[in-house]
C-alpha cells in the first residue's frame, strides 16, 4: 500500500465520506435518479419503515462482516468510517435540510451526480481500507473469472434491477451521470494522491 500523509489520508476519509453523503442527500432530494446501491436501498425502503440512513448503514453492517471473514485484508478504520459516517451523515442533511425546496431540481442533481463521484474519490484516494461497495467487488473478482470491472458493472446493474423490481423510483438520468463519472473521477483522484505522495517522498530525501 503506498504510503501516504497520515493528516491528508484521514481528512480525505471524513472529507469524502461527507461529501458522497450530500451527493446522495442532493440525488434523493432532485427525484432525477440516484446512483445504483441507493435505487436498490430506496426500494428496500418501500417495503420497510427504516430511514434512509440507518438502511445504509445495515447494508455495510453486512459486506463488512461479510468481509471481515472471508477477505479482512480489504479493511481498514477507512472501512468503518465510511461504512458507518455515511448514514449518520446522511441523515442529518435530511433532519436539517429535509423541508428544503428545490428550484432546479435537475441541476442539483446532476450536480449532485458529480459531488458523489468526488466523494468517492476522496475517501478511496485515502487508502485506508474498501467500502463496502468496493469490497463487496474485490470479493466476487477473487472467487470468480471475471475481471473487476466486470464485476463492478454486474453488481451496479442489480442493483439497478432489484431496486426497480422492489418499487423504486430513483431511477433517472443522474443514475446514468453516476455510472459515467464515477469511475474515471475516482481514477483521477487516486493517481493525484500518488503524485503527492511521490513529491512528499522527494522532499524527505533532500
Amino acid at each position: 500500500m503506498t504510503k501516504l500523509n497520515p493528516v491528508y489520508r484521514i481528512f480525505s476519509v471524513f472529507f469524502g465520506t461527507t461529501l458522497t453523503a450530500f451527493a446522495i442527500f442532493l440525488l434523493l432530494k432532485s427525484g432525477y435518479g440516484t446512483d445504483t446501491l441507493s435505487v436498490f436501498l430506496t426500494g428496500i425502503q418501500q417495503h420497510v419503515s427504516i430511514e434512509f440512513g440507518y438502511l445504509s448503514m445495515l447494508f455495510n453492517l453486512l459486506v463488512i462482516v461479510l468481509a471481515f471473514f472471508i477477505q479482512r485484508e480489504l479493511m481498514g478504520i477507512g472501512t468503518i468510517i465510511n461504512g458507518f459516517g455515511l448514514g449518520l451523515i446522511l441523515n442529518l442533511f435530511f433532519a436539517v435540510f429535509g423541508d428544503w425546496t428545490m428550484s432546479m431540481p435537475l441541476l442539483w442533481g446532476l450536480l449532485g451526480a458529480v459531488l458523489y463521484g468526488i466523494g468517492i474519490g476522496f475517501y478511496v484516494s485515502a487508502q485506508m481500507g474498501s467500502a463496502a461497495i468496493e469490497c463487496l467487488s474485490f470479493i466476487l473478482e477473487s472467487r470468480t473469472k471475471f475481471s473487476l470491472r466486470t464485476v463492478r458493472i454486474a453488481i451496479d446493474s442489480s442493483f439497478v434491477v432489484l431496486g426497480l423490481l422492489l418499487g423504486s423510483k430513483d431511477f433517472h438520468i443522474a443514475t446514468f451521470v453516476c455510472l459515467l463519472l464515477t469511475g474515471p473521477v475516482v481514477e483521477w483522484m487516486l493517481k493525484r494522491s500518488m503524485r503527492l505522495n511521490n513529491v512528499e517522498k522527494v522532499k524527505e530525501s533532500k
